[in-house]
């Protein structure tokens, strides 16, 4: 009910629903995205928001419980506005993630990327290396990563249950 409720009585950018759709998160999902009060905003705010260094289409700031995104109009850039919603949001579900759901997690990603070999989880290996040696930073991101951009992770029951919760239609995000 409490998700039907942030959903419902979102007050802010009325652009933001739609994106949340876009991105095809659920209601769950939707929530966490809205409770956060996303805002799209130009390149330099966002690298002044945004504590990370590299090109960044967005970030989460927990400590001000912000979502910024990007304003990208242009195609074919603006078709990673949805990826990038859905990768903030699970920011926000990881963080709102219970210790055990975190662990367990964890594991799997850590397994998913050991055994992977493919371009998508060499890209995710890439990317995670800008995050210096932090390995819960490291499990975050690479949480968000898989889960905005593989429809499916294919080998792991745990993960896509788990991300399910977050999406209505996973592929809407993936690119």
């Amino acid at each position: 009910i409490s998700n039907l409720y942030t959903v419902l009585s979102y007050s802010g950018d009325a652009r933001m629903v739609a994106l949340a759709d876009d991105a095809g998160l659920s209601l769950k999902g939707k929530a966490l995205f809205l409770s956060r009060s996303p805002e799209l905003i130009t390149a330099n705010e966002l690298y002044k928001k945004c504590p990370r260094q590299g090109v960044v289409l967005g970030c989460y700031v927990p400590q001000d419980e912000k979502i910024y995104i990007l304003a990208i109009t242009t195609a074919p850039y603006s078709e990673s506005v949805p990826a990038t919603i859905a990768h903030e949001t699970l920011h926000v579900a990881w963080e709102e993630s219970t210790p055990e759901e975190r662990r367990e997690i964890s594991i799997s990603i850590k397994e998913h990327l050991a055994k992977k070999n493919d371009s998508f989880t060499a890209s995710v290996k890439s990317s995670l290396a800008k995050y210096g040696k932090d390995e819960i930073v490291q499990i975050s991101e690479a949480y968000s990563f898989i889960g905005s951009e593989l429809s499916q992770v294919y080998t792991d029951d745990l993960l896509d249950g788990h991300y399910q919760k977050y999406f209505a239609d996973r592929k809407k995000s993936a690119s």
